[in-house]
């Protein structure tokens, strides 16, 4: 899926208040050399799906220092504080019109690999783009997902909650399975424990020949 023919637009949330870690915003925690959220957005940008726009909140101004020099876009969203939902909102009311569909990624998932994100792009893709494409790691629900046309604007208007273990349940015939097969679609960094699991005994990521054209300026 080369760029050129990439077709989804891209949510990276990344503004939560992090208040299960304790006093660190974990989309700044160190993992493999670099920040958490810089990652994130790497292997994102490495999966070359479609542009990537970022919603920042909480200590917006490092996070997004943590971002510099990587081709995306970043938006502030000023009720960061009021939940994921509405940086999920204020993500949307920035998209073009129209758009093919609409990947939900989180800014603390970092063992996802690029081709996991094509993975589960080339699912919505493949089936015609109708449906909300949900990762299934067993029977437990994973990320990221993608909306398809038809609910962009319910999604920008609250009217469907994106963020909502119930999504599933409460819209069935909407849902798209993707079955996947790596627990890096459910393994999230919540609290310090996840985070020291999370980075036993991994080595310091390089950022080298596979990264070239996805950053500008000096790499991080």
């Amino acid at each position: 899926m080369s760029r050129e023919s990439a077709q989804l637009d891209i949510i990276l949330l990344a503004a939560g208040l992090s208040t299960r870690m304790g006093a660190e915003n974990k989309m700044l925690l160190p993992f493999r050399g670099r920040p958490l959220v810089r990652r994130v957005a790497i292997r994102l940008l490495e999966a070359d799906i479609g542009r990537i726009r970022v919603v920042t909140g909480f200590e917006a101004n490092r996070v997004s220092a943590a971002l510099a020099g990587l081709d995306l876009d970043i938006h502030f969203n000023p009720d960061f504080e009021s939940g994921q939902m509405s940086s999920v909102r204020a993500g949307f009311r920035t998209l073009p019109e129209p758009t093919a569909g609409v990947m939900i990624a989180l800014g603390d998932m970092p063992h996802l690999a690029a081709p996991d994100y094509r993975q589960v792009a080339r699912a919505f893709l493949d089936d015609g783009g109708r449906q909300i494409a949900v990762p299934f790691f067993g029977e437990e629900r994973g990320n990221p997902i993608v909306i398809p046309p038809r609910f962009v604007a319910d999604v920008a208007d609250g009217a469907i909650n994106a963020g909502c273990r119930k999504l599933v349940r409460s819209r069935p015939d909407d849902i798209l399975r993707v079955e996947v097969s790596r627990p890096a679609f459910i393994a999230d960094i919540d609290t310090p424990d996840d985070f020291e699991r999370a980075t036993a005994g991994t080595p310091a990521d390089r950022e080298g020949q596979s990264l070239k054209g996805l950053e500008f300026g000096t790499q991080g």
